[in-house]
C-alpha cells in the first residue's frame, strides 16, 4: 500500500514538473543550479519555485522563500563541479529529491546532500536515486540527515546492509527498499530505528531472517516481506513485535512455519501467506490475526490442529490450495467468535461435513465454489442447530456460493433443490448446473432441471439403466422412490429378466416382440405405474396380456402393427388411466375391447385404420381426452350419435374436434359436425350391417305379419300376448340390453292429465312386471342444456314413446325429439318409435317426416278398448325380466331416479311440456 502511494505521488509530481522554467534569485541573487519546475511569480516580481504545487508564504522582501512542500527535479547538469554550491536548495519543511544522476556515487552524492542542506530542511520525506554501481547500505551514507522520515529506496544495485545503517536516523517513520539484490538482512541492521513504524522489503532476493533484527523496535506496526524468497519463519524473528497490526508475507516459498512464529502479536489484525508452499502441516493454532489469507498454497485437508482459533478471527481464505476433505473435529470448536468470511473456493473438495456452515454465528459468507462436489449432506443448511445453537438463526442471512462444481443430478441433491431456508441465501443461484446421471455433458442450471434428472443409479440388467427418484420436484423428499427402469431400443425379443421388482416405471420402447402374450409379464409388478412399448412392432397382443398389471396407470402401444383389439386385450387394467394406440395401424375394436378399463381418462386413438366409429361410447362419461383425427371414418349411420354428442357441448374433449372429418360416399371429405347424416344413412346401401339388419327386418316382418293374420282370428289376442310376455319371457341376445330405460315419453306439458295419471301408473304397476319410465320432470338434469338432455335420454332408452295430440305437434322441442329419436332408429336399425295417438288432430298440420312414419309404422289409439294391453305388449316385447334393478338416472351414473324424482320437477319447464 505504502510503495503505491509513493509511486502515485511520484508520478503526480511528475506530471505537474513537466514544464521547465530558471528560477530568478530573490533580491538578485542566482542560484547556482537550475531547478525544474514551473515558477510562480511574486508580489515583488520575482519567481519561485512551484512544484507542488506548494502553499507559498513571504515573510518580507528579505526573507528566504518558505515552501510548505514540492517536488523539484535536480539535473544532472546543475550538479557539476563547476558550481561552487551545487545543492543549495531553498529553505524548505518538505522536499521529494528525486536524483536521476548519473556522474556520481550515491554515497558521494548523498554526503553533498547533507553539507549543503545542514539544518535549511527540517525534514526531507522521500530520496529516490537511480544508482550507477553496486551499492552496500553503511552508517556513514545517512549521518546528515537527522530529519529524514522517510527512505524510499529502489534499486537493483542495493547489494547490502551494514549493522547499524540507519543508526543515524532518528527520526524515520517509513523505511523501503524494493527491487533490490538483496539476500539476507544482517543482524543490527535496524538497530536505532526506534520511530519506524512502515517496514517494506517488497521484491528483494531476501532468503532468510535472522532472529534478531527485529529487536529494540517498539514502534513497528506493519511489516512486508511479499516476493522474496524466505523459505521459513522460525520461532523468534518476530517475537518482539509485540504491536504489530500487519505482517505480509505473500509470494515466497514458506513451507514451515513455527507454531511459536506469530504468538506473541496480540493486535495483530492482517497476515498474508499466500502464494507459498504452506500445506496441513503447519500448526496455526497461536495465529491470533483477524485476517489470514492462505490461499494459493499447498494445503489439502484441514485438521484439527491446523485451524487457528479465531478467538477475534473475521475471515480465511484459503482458496485456491489442494483441499480434499475437512475434518469434522477441525470445526467442532467454540473459539469462532466472530468469524464472518470464510473462502474455500478453487480446491478439490469431493464432499463437505453436514456442520460446516455452523462454524460461527457470525458468519456471513462462505465460498465453496470451483470444488469437485458432485452432492451436498443433507442438512448442510440447517445451520441453528449445534453447536452454535439457535442463535445463529438471530443473526442476517448467511450467504453461500456453490457455482462452478460438477453436482450430479440424483436425488442425493434433491433435498437442496426443493430447500427453502430463509437463514441462507445461495449467492450464485444462477451459475449452479448440474449434470445428467446418463450424460455427463448434459449441464443444466439446477434450480431448471426437470425431476427426471434427479435420480440415483441402481444395479440391474447390464443393457438397461435402473435408476430411483421422486415423482417430482414440487413433491415432499419424504414421498418415497420411484424406480425407473430403462431398456429402449436395445433388439429385445422378450422380456429381461433380473430387474428391480419395485420397478414403477417400465420403458422397453424400440425393441422388437412381435406378439405380447401373459408370460411376458409373469413378473410381479406390484407397484409398476407406467408401461412404454412404443415403436416395438408389436402386431397382435393375446387375451389377458396384462391381466397382472392391476396397478399400471399409463401405457404405451403406439407405433405398431396391431389392427385389431379384442375383447380381453386389456383385462385387468381397472386402474389405467392414459392409453395410447396412435399410429397403430388398428381397424377393428371389439366391443368390450375398451368397457373393461372404468378409470380410463385419456385415449389416443388418432393416426389409425378406422373406417366405422370403435366403439368408445360407454366411455365418453369419464373421458377428459379422445383423439381421433387421422382415421379414415366414413360418413355413415354409426357417426349420428356421435354428431349430436358433439353438437351438445362436449366438443371440447376430442382433440381437433371441428376439423374432425369423414369421407362422403363421393370420396370427397366434409367436417362431422356438418354432415348430414340423415341423406348419408339412406344411401348407405353398401353398408353390411345395414344389409344383414334390412334382410333380418324382412324376416322379422313376414313373422309378425303372419302372427298378426293369426291374432286377427283370436280375440282379445293382446291379452294374450301379454300373459306370455309375463310369464314366459323371450331369452334371446338383446343388443339395447345395457340401455337404463325401457321407455322415454314425449308429450306436451297440456297432456300431462293423461300421461301422469294413467300411462305412468299403468307401466310402472309393482303387481306386474314394472317397466322402467324416463320423463322430463324426473330425469333431465337442471342447468343442462335442453337439447343435450333430449339426446341422451333418446339414446339411453329402448323405446321413444310419443303421446302425438294437436299439443304435441305444436311443440318446437316435441318435434326435436321426434327427430332424435327417429335418428337413433335409424342408426341402430331399430323401431324403436312408438306412437300413442291422443285425440284428433289434422294431419295437415303433422310434420312430413312424422307424417310418413305414420304411414310406415303401426301406432296405438287412446281410445282403443285393448289399448293397454297392446301398450304393454309393444313395451314389453323388447325387453327381458328383470329383477332387482334400480332404475339409474340416465344423465348421471351415479344417481337413481329416486334421487332425482322429486327435486327436478322444474325441469319440465325447460322441456317440449312448455311450448
Amino acid at each position: 500500500m505504502f510503495l503505491r502511494i509513493v509511486l502515485s505521488t511520484v508520478f503526480a509530481v511528475a506530471s505537474l514538473c513537466s514544464r521547465g522554467a530558471v528560477l530568478t534569485p530573490i533580491n538578485g541573487t542566482r542560484y547556482p543550479y537550475d531547478i525544474e519546475c514551473p515558477t510562480v511569480p511574486l508580489f515583488n516580481g520575482e519567481n519561485v519555485c512551484d512544484c507542488d504545487p506548494p502553499i507559498i508564504s513571504v515573510v518580507d522582501d528579505a526573507s528566504t522563500t518558505t515552501f510548505e512542500g514540492s517536488t523539484c527535479y535536480v539535473t544532472a547538469e546543475s550538479t557539476n563541479p563547476e558550481n561552487p554550491n551545487r545543492f543549495h536548495f531553498p529553505k524548505s519543511r518538505t522536499l521529494i529529491v528525486k536524483c536521476h544522476y548519473n556522474s556520481l556515487y550515491y554515497r558521494n552524492f548523498m554526503r553533498g546532500v547533507a553539507e549543503d542542506i545542514g539544518d535549511v530542511v527540517e525534514f526531507v520525506y522521500d530520496l529516490e536515486c537511480d544508482m550507477i554501481s553496486p551499492v552496500n547500505l553503511t552508517r556513514d551514507i545517512y549521518g546528515g540527515f537527522k530529519s529524514l522520515r522517510s527512505l524510499f529506496l529502489s534499486s537493483d544495485t542495493i547489494q547490502s546492509i551494514e549493522p547499524g545503517a540507519f543508526e543515524t536516523l532518528v527520526r524515520l517513520e517509513e523505511l523501503t527498499i524494493i527491487l533490490s539484490s538483496l539476500r539476507s538482512i544482517p543482524s543490527g541492521a535496524f538497530r536505532g530505528l526506534r520511530t519506524v513504524s512502515t517496514m517494506s522489503f517488497y521484491h528483494n532476493d531476501l532468503v532468510e531472517l535472522s532472529d534478531d533484527i527485529f529487536e529494540d523496535i517498539p514502534q513497528l506496526r506493519v511489516i512486508s516481506f511479499i516476493e522474496n524468497n524466505l523459505a521459513s519463519i522460525s520461532e523468534r524473528v518476530f517475537r518482539p513485535l509485540v504491536f504489530v497490526t500487519e505482517i505480509l508475507l505473500d509470494n515466497n516459498n514458506i513451507s514451515s512455519i513455527h507454531s511459536e512464529a506469530f504468538s506473541s502479536m496480540r493486535e495483530l489484525e492482517t497476515l498474508g501467506l499466500s502464494y507459498n508452499r504452506i500445506d496441513e502441516t503447519a500448526d496455526l493454532r497461536r495465529v491470533f490475526a483477524k485476517e489470514i489469507d492462505l490461499s494459493h498454497n499447498a494445503i489439502k485437508t484441514i485438521l484439527d490442529k491446523f485451524l487457528p482459533p479465531f478467538y477475534e478471527m473475521s475471515s480465511i481464505n484459503l482458496s485456491n490450495n489442494k483441499i480434499a476433505t475437512i475434518s469434522d473435529r477441525a470445526l467442532e470448536r467454540s473459539e469462532f467468535h466472530h468469524l464472518k468470511s470464510v473462502d474455500l473456493s478453487h480446491n478439490f473438495l469431493t464432499s463437505v461435513p453436514p456442520n460446516l456452515l455452523r462454524w460461527s454465528v457470525t458468519l456471513e459468507e462462505i465460498d465453496l465454489s470451483h470444488n469437485s462436489l458432485e452432492s451436498l449432506p443433507e442438512g448442510l443448511f440447517n445451520i441453528s442447530t449445534n453447536p452454535v445453537g439457535e442463535s445463529r438463526a438471530k443473526q442476517s442471512a448467511l450467504a453461500v456460493r456453490l457455482g462452478g462444481n460438477p453436482f450430479r443430478c440424483d436425488c442425493r441433491l434433491l433435498w437442496f433443490r426443493l430447500q427453502d431456508n430463509p437463514a441462507v441465501w445461495v449467492a450464485d443461484r444462477d451459475d449452479i448446473f448440474c449434470n445428467a446421471t446418463d450424460d455427463d455433458s448434459a449441464e443444466i442450471s439446477l434450480f431448471d432441471v426437470s425431476s427426471d434428472h434427479f435420480r440415483c443409479p441402481l444395479d440391474c440388467h447390464p443393457e438397461c439403466q435402473c435408476y430411483q427418484s421422486l415423482p417430482r420436484v414440487d413433491s415432499s423428499y419424504d414421498e418415497g422412490q420411484i424406480v425407473t427402469v430403462s431398456c429402449n431400443s436395445k433388439h429385445f425379443t422378450k422380456i429381461p429378466f433380473n430387474l428391480p421388482t419395485n420397478v414403477s416405471k417400465y420403458d422397453l420402447s424400440g425393441n422388437s416382440f412381435s406378439v405380447l402374450s401373459p408370460l411376458m409379464f409373469t413378473q410381479r409388478l406390484s407397484v409398476i405405474s407406467e408401461l412404454r412399448l412404443t415403436s416395438c412392432n408389436i402386431s397382435r397382443i393375446e387375451s389377458a396380456t396384462f391381466l397382472n398389471l392391476a396397478p399400471l396407470q399409463f401405457l404405451y402401444l403406439d407405433g405398431n402393427d396391431i389392427h385389431r383389439l379384442e375383447n380381453d386385450t386389456f383385462a385387468g387394467l381397472i386402474n389405467l388411466q392414459q392409453l395410447h394406440l396412435n399410429s397403430s395401424k388398428i381397424s377393428v375394436v371389439e366391443g368390450g375391447a375398451l368397457k373393461v378399463m372404468t378409470s380410463l381418462r385419456f385415449l389416443y386413438l388418432h393416426d389409425n385404420m378406422f373406417i366405422r366409429l370403435p366403439p368408445v361410447q360407454p366411455l365418453l362419461s369419464r373421458l377428459e381426452i379422445l383423439t381421433l383425427h387421422g382415421n379414415p371414418l366414413q360418413c355413415s349411420c354409426d357417426l349420428v350419435w356421435f354428431q349430436g354428442w358433439l353438437i351438445t357441448g362436449h366438443a371440447n374433449k376430442v382433440t381437433t374436434a371441428n376439423d374432425l372429418v369423414c369421407y362422403k360416399k363421393d370420396t370427397s371429405l366434409v367436417t362431422i359436425r356438418e354432415v348430414d347424416l340423415e341423406i348419408e344413412c339412406k344411401n348407405d346401401v353398401s353398408d353390411p350391417l345395414r344389409v344383414s339388419l334390412s334382410a333380418l327386418g324382412s324376416t322379422l316382418f313376414v313373422f309378425l305379419l303372419a302372427v298378426a293374420c293369426i291374432v286377427l282370428y283370436k280375440k282379445r289376442k293382446p291379452y294374450f300376448q301379454l300373459f306370455l310376455i309375463n310369464y314366459f319371457p323371450s331369452t334371446a341376445d338383446n343388443d339395447d340390453d345395457d340401455k337404463e330405460f325401457d321407455a322415454f315419453i314425449s308429450y306436451s306439458q297440456q297432456d300431462d292429465e293423461f300421461v301422469l295419471r294413467y300411462m305412468v301408473p299403468l307401466l310402472e304397476d309393482k303387481q306386474q312386471q314394472p317397466l322402467s319410465v324416463c320423463l322430463h320432470h324426473r330425469h333431465f338434469l337442471p342447468g343442462e342444456c335442453i337439447a343435450a338432455n333430449i339426446v341422451r335420454a333418446v339414446a339411453r332408452s329402448r323405446r321413444i314413446v310419443l303421446v302425438l295430440s294437436e299439443n304435441f305437434l305444436l311443440s318446437e322441442w316435441c318435434m326435436y325429439e321426434f327427430r332424435m329419436a327417429h335418428l337413433q332408429a335409424l342408426q341402430e336399425r331399430t323401431n324403436s318409435i312408438l306412437i300413442v295417438k291422443l285425440g284428433n288432430f289434422s294431419r295437415e298440420s303433422i310434420d312430413p317426416a312424422l307424417d310418413a312414419h305414420l304411414r310406415s309404422t303401426t301406432y296405438l289409439d287412446s281410445n282403443d278398448p285393448a289399448f293397454e294391453a297392446k301398450l304393454l305388449v309393444a313395451l314389453k316385447r323388447a325387453c327381458h325380466r328383470r329383477t332387482g334393478r334400480t332404475s339409474h338416472h340416465p344423465l348421471h351414473p351415479s344417481r337413481t331416479t329416486h334421487d332425482v324424482g322429486g327435486g327436478h320437477e322444474n325441469v319440465t319447464n325447460e322441456s317440449c311440456l312448455t311450448v
